[in-house]
């Protein structure tokens, strides 16, 4: 997982098309930007009911009025016919493959949509009012499934396993993987890896037991360093207590997670970030996410500084259809992100270590200077972020006997580094 850097794709939002057969032609750009891995966003077959008090509060909130939302299934052995079909998906990853690209499927197992396929032949699956209709959620609206019956476990280890054996999957992505039993996703991974042992499991969730019993192999981060946690470290009054603050509580997983700067939930909930920060601040955002322990996790479009309006719910059928505006691609400040992210995508294939060398804070408090030292065997990198508009200075005698690695608006000379508001480098030290 050293080398892991994770791309989140949507059908939805990647081409206006919307489909698997036109995502499968930008996979040779995704490859070129130093992506190792694809994450798809759910394919299978969503439910059609127009019945909104089945739809999510947020499905209703976007005004769309697509009843498909693809986190609430009916059928998970089969794509729905909105992206395309079984055998379009398999070449889709056997492209992948081809170019040197793994992928990563999302696997919804919390809840399914109350038409699921199995339902009326099997009511039990799911949990049950007591006039034996589908008991639904509160946060979300969808049949929940009854982990209790080791029947509907068969029914779901055997569509694990269908994704690897005839799909080729690399991994997964557990959507609210903590919030179902342990022992079921134990299983899982044992059949999994019946198969295929490398197989990678992401548990979207946060519950380090989840992480560190080995179930999974990777969680999500501490919200500071995802979405709305990143406008909570450049608002903040004190950025080396924050940073500090969720730093400690992110290391109870160890090295064992994910950063992201976005991802669908954000993209469809909140303004884009892109549209708050400026290219600067979020420039800062992505070298910390790049350097602090974890995988790097990228979403579609990140790296053109998109900050077109976008919703899961919206596709070219339903709502506004605004995808990535990929014409930004060819202005400066998307060329330059372009840039950008090819550059720290190359330190990361360079310096493997950044996934879970020892991490050391050095900042001093009550300062926007963020230090740290990342630390493994012979190597040290010493990272140094300025979350400020100010001039930041940075003088120690150990500088002398270090060499640049990466960085943007600072100079480095003889034992100080200069750098200028938003400016940050990597340095890696002699030891």
């Amino acid at each position: 997982m050293n080398s892991m850097i994770i791309y989140q794709l949507s059908f939805r939002a990647m081409t206006p098309e919307g489909t698997i057969n036109a995502a499968a032609k930008m996979l040779p750009y995704i490859k070129s930007l130093g992506i190792t891995w694809v994450y798809i966003a759910p394919v299978w077959k969503a439910d059609d009911s127009m019945d909104e008090t089945t739809w999510s509060p947020r499905q209703r909130k976007s005004g769309c009025g697509n009843p498909k939302n693809p986190y609430k299934m009916v059928d998970y052995f089969n794509v729905d016919e909105e992206y395309g079909t079984n055998e379009e998906l398999m070449a889709f990853v056997a492209e992948a493959h081809r170019i040197g690209l793994k992928v990563m499927f999302d696997l919804v197992y919390l809840h399914c949509g109350a038409n699921a396929v199995f339902i009326k032949d099997h009511p039990d699956w799911v949990l049950q009012n007591e006039d034996g209709t589908p008991l639904v959620g509160e946060t979300w609206p969808f049949a929940r499934i009854n982990y209790d019956n080791y029947d509907v476990r068969e029914y779901l280890y055997t569509n694990m396993e269908s994704f690897v054996r005839d799909y080729g999957a690399d991994g997964f992505r557990c959507d609210v993987g903590d919030c179902i039993c342990m022992d079921f996703w134990a299983e899982g991974r044992k059949r999994v890896h019946a198969i295929n042992k490398n197989v990678i499991f992401l548990d979207e969730g946060m519950k380090p037991d989840y992480v560190n019993s080995g179930v999974f192999d990777l969680q999500y981060r501490c919200l500071a360093f995802g979405g709305r946690g990143w406008r909570r470290l450049m608002e903040a009054e004190n950025k080396t207590e924050e940073f500090k603050i969720n730093e400690a509580y992110s290391a109870k997983a160890g090295y064992k997670h994910v950063n992201l700067f976005e991802n669908h939930d954000h993209a469809s909930d909140n303004e884009r970030l892109d549209s708050v920060f400026t290219p600067e601040q979020t420039e800062c955002c992505y070298f910390l996410m790049y350097t602090v322990p974890g995988v790097p996790f990228i979403w579609n479009g990140n790296e053109i500084a998109d900050r077109a309006e976008q919703c899961m719910f919206s596709n070219r059928f339903y709502g506004k259809r605004i995808g990535i505006n990929w014409s930004n691609a060819l202005r400066e400040e998307g060329m330059d992100r372009m840039e950008f992210i090819e550059e720290i995508n190359a330190m990361r294939k360079d310096y493997p270590m950044l996934f879970d060398a020892d991490m050391k804070i050095t900042s001093r408090n009550k300062s926007s200077l963020i230090t740290f030292e990342r630390t493994k065997g012979d190597k040290k990198i010493l990272v140094l972020v300025n979350l400020s508009d100010k001039k930041a200075r940075y003088e120690k005698d150990f500088l002398s006997f270090a060499t640049e690695i990466s960085g943007r608006r600072y100079d480095f000379e003889g034992t100080k580094v200069t750098l200028d508001g938003y400016g940050f480098c990597a340095l890696e030290l002699k030891r």
